[in-house]
């Protein structure tokens, strides 16, 4: 009898025991297939994908920036890695991916890089020239110098060599009339823009080329003159664009597309508003994120230029640098197809004109 009755009990706890695994094996087994139907999140949401690299500079508002102050990026966190003078060096840094966009370089600067194997793509317009924004040449008020041809085995004072200023300088000379061998003798310096009017205050260089900004701030003060004007060359014409690495679009699409729309946004909020309502968001922007030290840059900033209803690209503003591309990359032809895209801009089917 005794050993009837631990059989028994030995029986049921085998069987508590079994049922136990059965029921914890169902558990885990529920658990595990419900964790694998639960969906990946997107590639744009993802911690990785939002935060983009990106380096500040004082040549022009930054429409990136600007969107995020205005709320048009909130799945996008910006990184700053540095700061940069001109677009030659955004470039290079886009090429060894140390950043994910750049929105200073010139036009013509990133259609010779592409078209020698940048794997780099324009997306958007991020300033021009226009009859309420052009960059200019500068020369002091009781200078000697009084028309484009007197610039013949002078120095003139850029930003950057190899970029807009450099294009705009050889296309005034040019339109001037002035021979190859002429425009060789012109002496292009490149100088820290904030350093541009000192250095012909000195003497040191004998006209400046400088953004419409820094054009008026020095204008104020009674001591330069304008020698010759962007816009006497060319009306209503996109000379700078945002871009992006040719990796980032392959991989992170979404990303770039709520990138663009948000900058297309903001150029058209730029392009809607006065000059004194963009600045006081963007500075309140600039010394939210720590970096109030910009805003003299733009004091004197009043509008981007940029041509086409947000941003939207166009063969043309590529093609008409084909000269200049020439001269600085040997490539006598350039395909713009293979230079930007609209596909991300929410305004490619808009008419681009304002």
């Amino acid at each position: 009898m005794r050993y009837i009755a631990l059989a028994k009990v030995t029986s049921m706890h085998q069987r508590s025991m079994s049922f136990t695994f059965i029921r914890t094996f169902f558990v885990l087994f529920g658990i595990t297939l419900l964790v694998s139907c639960v969906p990946e999140p997107p590639d744009s949401y993802t911690k990785e994908s939002t935060v983009l690299r990106y380096q500040v500079s004082d040549f022009n508002l930054n429409f990136v920036e600007l969107a995020v102050a205005l709320g048009y990026l909130n799945n996008i966190e910006l990184q700053v890695v540095g700061s940069v003078q001109g677009g030659v060096e955004s470039i290079e840094s886009l090429k060894k991916d140390d950043i994910d966009f750049a929105a200073v370089p010139f036009i013509g600067l990133v259609a010779g890089e592409i078209a020698t194997g940048a794997p780099i793509k324009a997306v958007a317009a991020s300033y021009g020239i226009s009859h309420d924004s052009s960059s200019a040449l500068l020369v002091l008020k009781d200078s000697e110098i009084h028309e484009v041809h007197d610039l013949i085995g002078k120095t003139v004072g850029i930003n950057t060599l190899g970029a807009l200023g450099s294009a705009m300088v050889e296309r005034h000379l040019f339109d001037a009339g002035l021979t190859e061998p002429e425009i060789v003798s012109v002496t292009q310096r490149a100088l820290p823009g904030e350093y541009l009017e000192q250095r012909l205050y000195q003497g040191q260089v004998d006209a400046i080329w400088v953004t419409d900004s820094a054009k008026h701030q020095a204008l104020e003060t009674g001591d330069f003159r304008i020698l010759a004007e962007d816009s006497d060359l060319v009306q209503e014409l996109n000379t700078g664009c945002m871009v992006v690495s040719q990796k980032l679009i392959d991989e992170h699409p979404a990303v770039v597309g709520e990138l663009v729309d948000g900058v297309a946004q903001a150029i058209e909020f730029e392009r809607s508003h006065s000059p004194e309502e963009v600045r006081e968001v963007y500075f309140n922007y600039l010394e939210a994120h720590g970096q109030s030290d910009r805003i003299s840059s733009f004091r004197y900033w009043e509008h981007s230029g940029i041509a086409t209803r947000g941003g939207v690209l166009s063969d043309r503003e590529f093609s008409m640098w084909s000269h200049w591309i020439d001269r600085q990359y040997d490539v006598p032809d350039i395909n713009p197809a293979s230079i930007y895209t609209n596909q991300f801009n929410p305004y490619r089917k808009v008419n681009p004109s304002p």
